[in-house]
């Protein structure tokens, strides 16, 4: 997974994590009130407004989620067509 995070960057701001997940500035807040186990843990950092996120934090947390690996059982099929409900009745009674 590549980091969207830029090099020599210290701590990151609730605009910066939205940006790095591909979330809106106010999901994150919403998130951070409702369900923060959705986040990355965020940190209070003195003389600094707002919660903080820790770059090595935040890729840790994104590496956790990786997607490889994902694809390994496909989904599931929803409901069958009718189609495919009739074409499985007619193999049933031709047995």
């Amino acid at each position: 997974m590549t980091s969207r995070i830029p090099p020599g960057m210290t701590w990151l701001t609730v605009a910066d994590l939205a940006v790095i997940l591909g979330l809106k500035k106010q999901t994150i807040y919403n998130r951070l009130s409702s369900c923060p186990e959705t986040l990355p843990p965020p940190t209070r950092v003195p003389m600094l407004r707002g919660p903080r996120w820790s770059p090595r934090v935040v890729q840790e947390w994104q590496a956790q989620y990786d997607p490889v690996g994902l694809l390994d059982n496909p989904p599931r099929p929803g409901r069958p067509t009718k189609a495919e409900e009739i074409a499985r009745r007619l193999k049933g009674n031709a047995s």
